[in-house]
């Protein structure tokens, strides 16, 4: 069998009404989870705000340590660097000079063999024995 009967217009409204109390439930539902979004979305953007300041400043903490540090650095390797240049020519100099004394070494040995080679021929013609 097929209910035949119509809803009447008192139906219809009475459906309507609770229908509308129903999506206003809804309504105001999904308002309270959309502020507590908003909330928690702000709270969450305050937390990462607060955390870049944090991360900001001790970068900006570290450069200024290392930029002091570096500038030490550049001091000493300025000042090396001069000391080595001097060592540099000092050991050029050191090395000219051994190059000479060499020389002057060679000659008094050459010399000095001529004058072992006169005194050996003296001591021969004198007859002493060397």
């Amino acid at each position: 069998m097929v209910d035949a009967s119509f809803a009447t217009k008192e139906d219809l409204d009475r459906k309507l009404d609770e229908l509308r109390v129903e999506l206003r439930d809804e309504v105001r539902g999904v308002a309270v989870l959309v502020e507590r979004n908003g909330s928690d979305m702000r709270a969450m953007l305050e937390g990462m705000s607060s955390m870049r300041d944090e991360l900001t400043r001790q970068m900006t903490d570290m450069e200024e340590r290392l930029s002091s540090r570096i500038e030490a650095l550049e001091g000493v390797v300025r000042s090396h660097s001069l000391d080595i240049r001097k060592s540099s020519e000092d050991l050029r100099a050191l090395t000219t000079e051994v190059a000479a004394l060499r020389i002057r070494f060679d000659r008094r040995d050459v010399q000095l063999e001529e004058l072992e080679e006169r005194v050996a021929a003296t001591e021969k013609r004198l007859g002493i024995k060397g």
